[in-house]
């Protein structure tokens, strides 16, 4: 899904736009054997791809199309990981109790610039997902 909103202030803080810019959040159901894994929220402001919507998100990179449409170029990211409980939203959409033990990834994209590009809330099921970090 894709979704066309006004930036909260918070959102406007992570994504460095003045509150109440519009900025498109889509939100993807991530599933593995059928089963409901991840749900993942990107946050990108409006200005940047305006005609976002009209491409199909469905089974396509996100950042290939931001850069192969859009000529945006994601330099580095910024990464946070952190335990949660689910919200009732979150466990319907998951198929799990609400709070369940969940991990929550928060994730904000940059140009080449520093200017962010993408902010980005991944919740996965504590109960299916194993997360391993290389350094």
């Amino acid at each position: 899904d894709i979704e066309r909103v006004l930036a909260s202030k918070k959102m406007s803080s992570y994504l460095h736009v003045e509150p109440n810019s519009p900025i498109f959040v889509i939100e993807r159901v991530v599933f593995a054997n059928n089963i409901p894994l991840a749900l993942h929220r990107s946050h990108i402001p409006e200005n940047l791809c305006p005609s976002l919507p009209e491409y199909d998100l469905t089974n396509a990179s996100l950042y290939s199309i931001l850069k192969e449409k859009f000529e945006i170029n994601i330099h580095h990211m910024s990464e946070m990981l952190e335990t949660t409980l689910a919200s009732v939203r979150e466990s319907l959409i998951l198929g799990i109790e609400p709070g369940s033990p969940m991990f929550l990834l928060r994730i904000t994209a940059y140009d080449p610039y520093q200017k962010p590009v993408e902010y980005v809330k991944v919740i996965f099921r504590g109960d299916r997902v194993q997360l391993s970090l290389n350094l």
